[in-house]
């Protein structure tokens, strides 16, 4: 259990008006441990994900509006072992390891640099798991698995990235740096090569969940490079938002 954090977060006041992306951005400028808590009560952290601000994409959001809720649950329920794919710190992963009861939770990310707060979870929570350092599923060597769920980057061109990195305001070559990698998809390759090795991972009963933007990559981008037809379901989400801005498409094997 963690009753007492030894770090102090930093006043978020100056980030009043700004969307929820801007301040995020903002956000991995800050480098000292945190602990986000997947299973917590009054007093008590009972499963905490440790992390560091600049590693974070924004996995505690998306469970708070998207993968807690009992519909995404009970549409997963039947899976024992799953994949998070541009992990990071491994939020959701280690969310749905505790809450779908998984056997194991695998997770992949390109920064070698989250390995360490991945494992340290790991072994403080006794979790069946492990992590891989790995540009898409390249190097992923683990068993296969029932669920992959991944929120890859969401712009796919330079522009893009650039108008992104010009309203947050940063001008840091580090955090522009890591926003790059966190954020810009150029060409679409990275999806491309995710979409071409994912089925093969997956078990006879298993999907893929690719949470996405709705306003950067259209489900439609992301099916047509599918090889032939496969079951699918498709939600939209108000994350922090006043009209749908995400969206997650699962698509089964079989």
């Amino acid at each position: 259990m963690i009753r007492r954090l030894k770090t102090r977060p930093p006043d978020h006041s100056e980030l009043a008006g700004l969307s929820y992306i801007q301040s995020l951005e903002h956000k991995r400028t800050y480098k000292y441990e945190k602990v986000y808590c997947v299973d917590k009560s009054p007093l008590d952290c009972n499963f905490p994900v440790f992390f560091y601000g600049k590693h974070n994409g924004g996995g505690p959001l998306f469970i708070d509006y998207i993968f807690s809720k009992k519909e995404f649950l009970e549409e997963h329920k039947d899976c024992k072992t799953a994949l998070e794919v541009c992990s990071g710190p491994g939020f959701i992963g280690f969310y749905l390891y505790k809450y779908l009861n998984l056997d194991f939770i695998n997770f992949v990310d390109i920064n070698g640099e989250v390995e360490q707060s991945v494992n340290k979870t790991i072994q403080h929570n006794n979790v069946n798991g492990k992590f891989f350092t790995s540009d898409a599923l390249d190097d992923y060597t683990g068993d296969k698995v029932d669920l992959i769920v991944m929120n890859p980057p969401f712009f796919t061109t330079e522009e893009e990235f650039n108008k992104h990195i010009e309203i947050c305001g940063i001008d840091n070559k580090e955090s522009i740096e890591r926003s790059r990698l966190i954020t810009l998809d150029k060409n679409f390759e990275f999806h491309s090569k995710l979409i071409d090795k994912c089925l093969d991972i997956l078990t006879d009963n298993g999907r893929i969940v690719f949470l996405e933007v709705i306003n950067n990559i259209e489900p439609s981008k992301i099916i047509n490079k599918l090889k032939g037809g496969k079951r699918m379901t498709n939600r939209q989400f108000k994350v922090e938002s006043q009209i749908p801005n995400y969206y997650t498409l699962t698509i089964y094997k079989m």
